[in-house]
């Protein structure tokens, strides 16, 4: 062996070098004992055994191993045989050992100092000292030596070493460590080769509980020097780990304190990764982090304050998981936040008034938190980068703070489902970068203030479900750029303003459940864009417009309880894409236009209550995607044509309280996907066709006041959904059928003022 103070790296190469000659089990005629592997793999007794300075260095990597490393080693250790530790336990006795069996800081102290020249004194023996302080508390017994010395890449030119691999893998499940495959125990035991930051992450891995964590992080592999070449792992210049970035993987592990110790680590994103477990509070170690992103994990406990130490952080999202407690006031000392994403966790207390510290915050949510109350803070207003503020679905209240106005920047303010009372303030007028206005379901009185007007990019205008008052303002035909505005259930009054012609970028107009009268404009026609209109529930008057026809976008047409006279205009038939229209509850007359029935994407026809007249024309059968057609309380005659069994998708048949007359149709047997079929009040005749059996779907039957005679089919007992059957004031004969009793769903059965005759079943 050389001296001590002769270059260690020209002796041994490196503590994880292993000559090619070993790998290829041919060797020189001069080796030392690190080039042909220890010399527990010989038996030469006679050897000479002198202090060997790599086992210093093989000690201060294992010194300064993760815990899960250390057992691996113990466990590989074990199963090393008396004769293949022959080296290491000479190199132990060198070490002076205690009468116990032990050796400690001093004892390695004194052997080097022994074994050591001047120079080796001087600079050698301090470093290597330094490198085992942690020795200084306690004691090393041989068996912890074994594992502290062993080198790992030398046992792996062992003809026996997978042997000794698998027997080691089995040990350390054995001894209650962790699960884990064999690939990644090997890596384990080969991370001497890696730095501080690699080891932290592979022992992060071992954590996981995920049966693709072979697939998704194959390239975690111990034999790297460092991580920078690893799936979601990016370093900086100097090759520490500034981002670490793994989303839509479910780990389901922990937080990973292992990356606490990251330094230079900006970056850190593990969405959708069911995470369990607290934030913990050692999070504000992290002083470099920019991004912190934990959003839609199963996270719980509190926001931890020491957040507020994160000075850098320009993002923190924490949406989706289980938090609980109150937003941190310390939150206002994260100076550069740009994004606080908190929404849909079940946080409670006050919005901190710290919020207005936050100067570059440019988006707030915290929606989804019913626990949240109180007022918003004035102090908002000192965020004037604010773009997006969302408390929906809050328990938020008080008045929208005036201060609002000196949000320039604003584009969405949602804070819809909360407890907001007051008036919107005027002030809102000076957000003149607003775009989406969303304040619905809350107990906001008053009117709608004009100065909405001066908010020349609003887009979207959600003010339903309120308290509001008053007309609709004229002036709000000056937000051209409205794409939908729903003021429904509230209780505005008076006529739409003319001036909303000028909305032509409209998609959808919802104004149902107020009071506004007047009739229906006919400039609607010029809303070429228009998908929804919704009208009902209110006092409108007069004809339906014509000029409706002229929206080839329209799907939705809701006009239903108001005071509307005249027929249903044939134009409406030109709206292509139409596929729900109710105008129920009116005073329509005239018969319901053929050509209503060649619209294909027709889902949904209520015309219930009106004064129609005239047939169901035979063109219905070309409706194939309805699934409700509600005639009620009509005058409609004639037959019901059997077109109406090409209705696949109906699933809602209600002609009830008209003057149909005839049979009913059998072809209704096709219609498999019916509920409910109401035909009661008519003049219908004929028997009751036994096809009704084929509705496995049937719930209701209800033909009571017809003019049905014959038996009630048998096979009507097949229709086990069945709750009501209504037969009642017709002309039936025969027995009640004994089949009926199969209905266990039945709640009303009602068979009266026929001529039924027999047993009760």
């Amino acid at each position: 062996m050389g001296r001590f103070d002769e270059r260690l790296n020209d002796i041994v190469e490196s503590a994880y070098y292993v000559a090619p000659g070993v790998l290829h089990r041919s060797y020189p005629t001069k080796a030392n004992v690190w080039s042909i592997g220890h010399p527990w793999i010989r038996n030469d007794n006679d050897i000479i055994v002198t202090l060997d300075i790599l086992i210093f260095k093989l000690m201060k990597a294992y010194m300064r191993s993760s815990a899960l490393r250390k057992a691996a080693l113990r466990a590989l250790a074990k199963t090393l045989t008396v004769d293949e530790l022959f080296y290491l336990k000479e190199q132990y006795a060198l070490l002076e050992p205690n009468k116990n069996g032990t050796i400690s800081l001093d004892s390695i102290k004194a052997a080097l100092t022994k074994n050591a020249t001047d120079a080796m004194k001087e600079s050698r023996v301090l470093e290597f000292l330094a490198s085992l302080n942690a020795l200084q508390y306690r004691r090393m017994d041989f068996e912890e030596f074994c594992a502290a010395a062993l080198s790992v890449h030398q046992l792996e030119a062992l003809d026996r070493w997978e042997q000794h691999a698998r027997c080691a893998y089995e040990l350390f499940e054995k001894d209650g460590n962790a699960a884990m495959i064999f690939g990644l125990f090997l890596n384990i035991l080969a991370i001497s080769a890696l730095n501080q930051e690699g080891l932290s992450l592979l022992s992060w891995l071992s954590t996981f509980n995920s049966s693709h964590s072979a697939t998704f992080f194959a390239s975690w592999n111990a034999t790297h020097n460092n991580p920078c070449k690893w799936d979601y792992i990016k370093c900086n210049s100097n090759g520490f780990v500034s981002e670490i970035n793994i989303t839509s993987i479910h780990l389901f592990t922990t937080f990973p304190t292992q990356f606490l110790s990251f330094n230079f680590l900006t970056t850190l994103v593990l969405s959708y990764g069911s995470l369990t477990g607290e934030i913990p509070s050692s999070i504000g170690n992290l002083s470099s982090l920019v991004s912190l992103d934990l959003s839609y994990n199963a996270l719980t406990g509190r926001i931890p304050p020491e957040i507020g130490k994160l000075s850098q952080l320009q993002l923190l999202s924490l949406i989706s998981n289980s938090l609980q407690d109150g937003i941190p006031t310390e939150i206002g000392n994260c100076s550069k936040l740009q994004q606080l994403l908190l929404f849909d966790n079940h946080l409670s207390g006050r919005i901190p008034l710290e919020i207005g510290q936050l100067r570059a915050l440019e988006i707030f949510r915290a929606g989804g938190n019913t626990g949240i109350h109180g007022e918003i803070p004035m102090q908002i207003s000192q965020c004037i980068e604010l773009v997006f503020l969302g408390l929906a679905d809050t328990g938020i209240s008080g008045n929208i703070p005036y201060s609002i106005g000196e949000l320039k920047n604003l584009k969405t303010l949602s804070v819809y489902t909360a407890n907001l009372t007051g008036e919107i303030p005027p002030e809102i007028g000076n957000c003149s970068a607003l775009e989406d206005l969303f304040v619905y379901q809350n107990q906001i009185f008053g009117e709608i203030p004009s100065e909405l007007s001066l908010l020349k990019n609003l887009k979207r205008l959600l003010l339903w479900q309120n308290n509001l008052s008053g007309c609709i303002p004229g002036s709000l035909g000056k937000c051209s750029g409205l794409t939908l505005v729903d003021f429904s259930i509230n209780s505005l009054t008076g006529e739409i303003p003319p001036s909303l012609v000028n909305l032509s970028a409209l998609e959808g107009l919802l104004l149902s459940e107020n009071n506004i009268s007047g009739k229906i404009p006919p400039f609607f026609g010029n809303f070429s864009h228009l998908k929804h209109l919704s009208l009902e529930n209110n006092r409108f008057s007069g004809e339906i417009p014509p000029t409706i026809g002229e929206l080839n976008e329209l799907s939705v047409f809701f006009a239903w309880n108001n005071q509307l006279g005249g027929s249903i205009p044939s134009e409406l038939a030109n709206c292509k894409k139409l596929h729900s229209l109710d105008l129920s509850s009116n005073y329509l007359t005239g018969s319901i236009p053929k050509s209503l029935f060649n619209l294909n994407n027709f889902t949904e026809l209520f015309l219930i209550s009106n004064e129609l007249y005239g047939g169901l024309p035979s063109a219905i059968g070309n409706c194939s995607s309805l699934t409700h057609l509600m005639l009620d309380s009509n005058m409609l005659s004639g037959q019901i044509p059997s077109e109406i069994g090409q209705l696949q998708s109906l699933s809602s048949l209600q002609l009830s309280k008209n003057q149909f007359t005839g049979e009913v149709p059998k072809e209704i047997g096709n219609c498999t996907r019916l509920k409910i079929v109401h035909l009661q009040e008519n003049r219908l005749q004929g028997t009751i066709p036994s096809e009704l059996s084929l509705l496995k779907n049937l719930t209701e039957l209800v033909l009571r006041q017809n003019k049905l005679s014959g038996s009630i089919p048998t096979s009507l007992g097949n229709c086990s959904g069945l709750t009501v059957i209504n037969l009642s004031k017709n002309s039936l004969t025969g027995e009640i059928p004994q089949s009926l009793a199969n209905l266990s769903a039945m709640q009303d059965l009602l068979l009266s003022d026929n001529n039924f005759s027999g047993k009760i079943p």
